[in-house]
């Protein structure tokens, strides 16, 4: 491991990176980022979409999309935790 994974490591237990996911969206929905978007997809399909931006074929963003039946049972599933916790 090295010294950036370390500290990376450490700032991930810090923060969970939702304020930034927020932050981005806001930025994109207000017109403020525009996203180069190469490739979308269903999430079912993120073998090959996955090797494609390991293996470097898309100079954009890759977007997968959930379906409507796996975002509720994530939903759920945080909720859960949240409450748990």
């Amino acid at each position: 491991m090295t010294l950036y994974g370390m500290f990376l490591l450490k700032e991930i237990e810090l923060y969970s990176g939702s304020d930034d996911l927020r932050q981005l969206a806001r930025l994109v929905a207000g017109g403020k980022l525009d996203p180069p978007i190469e490739v979308e997809a269903s999430w079912k399909d993120i073998a090959p979409i996955a090797n494609g931006l390991i293996e470097r074929k898309y100079r954009g963003k890759a977007v997968l999309h959930l379906e409507a039946d796996l975002t509720e049972r994530l939903r759920q599933l945080s909720e859960t935790t949240h409450s748990e916790g």
